[in-house]
């Protein structure tokens, strides 16, 4: 049975008063076999139904501290679990590791706002970030009053905000988001979630915000709008998964931080596996919160029983910055799948980095892996992993490789969802029908299958020279495979997805992210054609797992040594931020989610350190390893002329051991020591003065 003390602890007037009564009570509750809980008001409420409903047998001192001041808590060793309503900062992530404190994260519950609106409007369906900052921002109160004055198009209809009243989580919440201190004050609040709910739903054009479980609760007398608030690049409903995989931002995280050195107090163990087990999500869900996804609760479940510590549901927080004054020189060569992807990253990238210069010259593969291992180049563009004799190239010249994922190339095929049979298709068969050798004489589908029935083929491609089409022919037919010329063109997908809809027997292909672009466009009357033996469909996981036959990887190959410097690793780093996010599809690039950033950034982070400890111990090699020989002029030269100039010191001073020097032999001793010097400062000048003339 949990037994419950809780306490209030003190802010803002208070707060010397906190710290000289209520931190000695923390470390004493810590270091007895009380479990000492400190932090957010918003999440104790949470932890402790979590508690009331687990068997363990637990004794807890519970103390509202605020988020911030139970995080410093537990980082300086003074609490056995911080409640909070935010991630962990990178700031107090360092004060837990100065202090040795490591800890469990855990998350317990989602606080998630849903805009709602009258079940019958039919506009204005997914807020962007403008949009709800142009409705609710304060500069808003008395001005901007109807629905037309934030989108020219949209009807002129009473906006009427309906929000949380101010001392609730949700307009803690939405203040955070929205520009400006606090929201427009003529809006109306309500304490009661219902009551707006009822207003919503009683009157068009009304915009409500209540919480994600009250929208639900409310079926029908509302419609759920979705949103692309924040750092998230497309529209996305409310819900756990989608704030989980950083898809909706309207939402707090409730985590619990657990210091590990506490997990052997009686009954913690067991309160924390309640904690996440299978009964766990109910009792959230009767706060009216909504519960953490079943991925999630696996996860924390996982990393209490093999002991994980550290961020478990918080990556997206790192601590690599780009300075504003980076400068320096980037170059690129490879494949020209990321030639796009590579000149708009370089716009954007220079325009707010001008000291960085970048240069791109995409002239093939295999170019461009031999750039790399003759070290003439920092990062090569590619499609497959290199292969071995790339790799002992690139070893000839001690040149070490990073390989950082770009996602993946695909083409799919969409064809009239009213031809049954074209639901799969072979590899074989797709290099009949697209082969310049089928040109006026493979008109029909019974050509290509002798079940298939005798339905005319049409099919519309794109312009010739398609970066999709030699994907489509490698992966079917063969390297330097032809398309087939009786095909209609056009370069616009959009008009190639409706002219298939519209003609029975009709094929065509395109990139993923312009299939996704057909979507969003609402075509109907498609469908997507299975490929391969197995008829594997593609999709977001076929296409990264490799399943999907029409897929390669593209990948970056990056100079370990290069990674580095600055300014290679500020052009990674930017290429994935969230900013930058859209470029990859635009590229036609797929694999890559947008909640996938953070881990792709924690991965860089950690590259970024192995190759500055590589290239510091690069140096210190160089430095102290006088016995190797270099030839004239080489990087090594100035580490052999020390070593000569240490040896002709030491012969020097044995003779002037042996016989007592005269002031004439003193004065030789001295000007041959000069020389040398001088010998050695002009080896040392040269290996500058070839890198200066390169450059």
């Amino acid at each position: 049975m949990t037994i419950f003390r809780r306490r209030a602890g003190l802010f803002a007037l208070l707060a010397l008063l906190m710290t000289m009564l209520v931190m000695p009570s923390l470390s004493s509750a810590q270091e007895s076999g009380t479990i000492s809980v400190v932090g957010s008001g918003i999440v104790a409420p949470v932890f402790e139904a979590l508690a009331a409903a687990s068997e363990a047998e637990a004794e807890l001192d519970v103390n509202i501290t605020g988020t911030s001041a139970g995080l410093t808590a537990l980082c300086n060793g003074e609490a056995d679990i911080a409640l909070a309503n935010r991630p962990l900062s990178i700031d107090e992530e360092g004060g837990c590791l100065n202090n040795n404190v490591t800890f469990v994260e855990l998350l317990i519950g989602q606080n998630i706002a849903a805009f709602v609106a009258h079940p019958d409007q039919d506009f204005a369906l997914c807020l962007s970030a403008i949009d709800a900052n142009t409705i609710l921002e304060p500069s808003a109160e008395g001005t901007l009053t109807t629905w037309d004055q934030v989108i020219g198009d949209f009807p002129i209809v009473d906006i009427a905000p309906q929000l949380p009243a101010q001392n609730t989580a949700l307009y803690a919440l939405l203040d955070g988001l929205i520009e400006g201190d606090g929201l427009r004050a003529d809006a109306d609040y309500a304490d009661d979630e219902q009551a707006i709910i009822d207003t919503v739903s009683a009157t068009n054009g009304t915009l409500g915000v209540v919480s994600l479980s009250s929208a639900l609760e409310a079926g029908d007398a509302v419609q759920i709008l979705e949103a692309s608030v924040g750092d998230v690049p497309d529209c996305a409903a409310p819900s756990a998964e989608n704030v989980e995989n950083r898809l909706y931002a309207v939402a707090d995280s409730l985590y619990a931080y657990v210091n590990t050195a506490s997990l052997e107090k009686a009954g913690l163990s067991d309160l924390l596996d309640d904690m996440v087990g299978e009964d766990a999500a109910a009792v959230v869900v009767g706060l009216g919160i909504s519960a953490p996804t079943t991925t999630a609760y696996e996860t924390a479940r996982t990393a209490l029983a093999d002991g994980l510590t550290g961020r478990q549901f918080s990556s997206e927080l790192t601590e690599f910055e780009i300075s504003p004054s980076v400068s320096g020189a980037v170059t690129i060569s490879g494949s020209p799948i990321a030639i796009s992807l590579f000149d708009t990253t370089t716009q954007i990238f220079s325009s707010i980095y001008p000291g960085v210069v970048i240069t791109p010259t995409l002239q093939g593969e295999v170019a461009g892996l031999r750039q790399l291992c003759n070290g003439e180049i920092d990062i090569a563009v590619i499609y497959e992993a290199p292969s071995t004799e790339v790799n002992e190239n690139c070893a000839a010249n001690n040149i070490s490789t990073v390989t950082v994922d770009l996602g993946a190339e695909a083409v799919v095929l969409v064809a009239n969802a009213g031809t049954d049979f074209l639901d799969c298709l072979t590899t074989d068969q797709l290099a009949t029908i697209w082969s310049a050798a089928s040109t006026d004489t493979v008109t029909t589908w019974d050509q290509v299958n002798p079940d298939f029935p005798d339905t005319t083929i049409t099919l519309f491609a794109p312009e010739t020279g398609s970066d999709i089409t030699d994907l489509l022919l490698t992966r079917s037919a063969g390297a330097g495979a032809v398309n087939r010329v009786d095909t209609e063109l056009d370069d616009d997908v959009l008009y190639r997805a409706a002219a298939t809809a519209n003609v029975e027997g009709a094929l065509t292909y395109m990139s993923w992210p312009q299939y996704n672009q057909v979507l969003e466009n609402e075509q109907a009357n498609i469908q997507l054609v299975g490929v391969g033996d197995d008829c594997v469909t593609p999709s977001a996981a076929t296409v990264s797992n490799g399943s999907y036959v029409l897929a390669r990887p593209a990948q970056l190959l990056i100079n370990e040594i290069a990674l580095a410097r600055p300014e290679v690793q500020s052009l990674l780093w930017f290429l994935f931020s969230d900013e930058a996010f859209t470029l990859l599809g635009d590229s036609n690039l797929a694999g890559i989610e947008f909640g996938d950033l953070p881990d792709k950034r924690a991965d860089l982070q950690a590259a970024f350190a192995q190759a500055q400890t590589a290239a510091n111990d690069a140096l210190a090699a160089e430095t102290f390893s006088p016995e190797v020989t270099a030839e004239p002029g080489s990087t090594d030269a100035e580490a052999t002329a020390e070593a000569e100039l240490e040896t002709a010191a030491t012969e020097e001073l044995v003779a002037t051991e042996e016989a007592e020097p005269t002031a004439e032999a003193e004065a030789e001793v001295e000007t041959a020591a000069t020389e040398e010097a001088e010998s050695a400062d002009e080896a040392e000048a040269t290996p500058d003065a070839e890198a200066t003339e390169e450059a």
